[in-house]
């Protein structure tokens, strides 16, 4: 159980702010819920109490490990599918398991992709819905704004030669 201004992240979501825990009557049921605030998108979410766990709710991660996120910035490419369908379908299931640093290993091969290849219509969103998500918890945990986060990421991911997967 989670408590009113704890941070905590919501799958494909992001991090954001539990502002309240009330019971609502949706559908004709009483339940319980979190009212959590996405900060980055000032988006808020109703998430049932009983469900959180199923969902994937996780408490925001600590400093050491948003350190984790940017030495994965700075590694080379690892391989990367080249069935663009294939590699959606594998980083939705990727992004659906909440992990911030398996997330940053989706971002970081989409922009390089999107740098060096061009992107599907479907990964462009994917790119831009990884980056809300990954951002979001690095903003609250490093305490930058989303384009100082981003513009890092760009230079660590970009720094050297062009890597290749």
């Amino acid at each position: 159980m989670y408590d009113i201004g704890e941070l905590i992240v919501y799958p494909l979501h992001g991090a954001g702010i539990i502002r309240d825990i009330a019971e609502k009557n949706i559908f004709g049921k009483m339940q319980k819920y979190y009212l959590m605030e996405i900060l980055t998108e000032g988006m808020e979410i109703l998430i049932p109490i009983d469900r959180a766990d199923e969902i994937g709710i996780r408490r925001v991660v600590d400093r050491s490990t948003t350190k984790e996120v940017w030495q994965i910035m700075s590694e080379p490419i690892g391989k990367i599918n080249q069935n663009w369908n294939k590699r959606y379908q594998e980083n939705m299931e990727v992004l659906k398991t909440g992990n911030l640093l398996k997330a940053t290993i989706v971002l970081k091969d989409l922009m390089w992709m999107d740098q060096q290849k061009g992107l599907s219509g479907g990964e462009k969103r994917m790119l831009t819905a990884v980056k809300n998500v990954v951002c979001s918890e690095l903003l609250l945990v490093e305490k930058m704004d989303q384009k100082t986060i981003l513009d890092k990421m760009q230079t660590l991911l970009f720094s050297d030669d062009e890597p290749t997967p």
